[in-house]
């Protein structure tokens, strides 16, 4: 995308919305727990290692919401 040379760049503020972030979260959260069931049937650790740690890391990123 291209800008003017004289246009005046936005300062501050994000270009995300905090509710878009959260529904990514939980989003990637639910993937997460589909991962570990489908790792667990179909006997495949790798996909239980990787689904079992993106739930943990969005339990995390919960838990320092809760706490700030």
């Amino acid at each position: 995308m291209r800008y003017r040379d004289d246009a005046v760049a936005r300062v501050g503020g994000s270009a995300l919305s905090q509710d878009f972030v959260t529904l990514t979260v939980v989003m990637t959260f639910a993937i997460g727990c589909l991962f570990v069931i489908v790792g667990r049937r179909a006997q495949q650790s790798w996909l239980t290692f990787w689904g079992a740690l993106t739930v943990l890391v969005c339990a995390g990123y919960f838990v320092y919401l809760l706490a700030r």
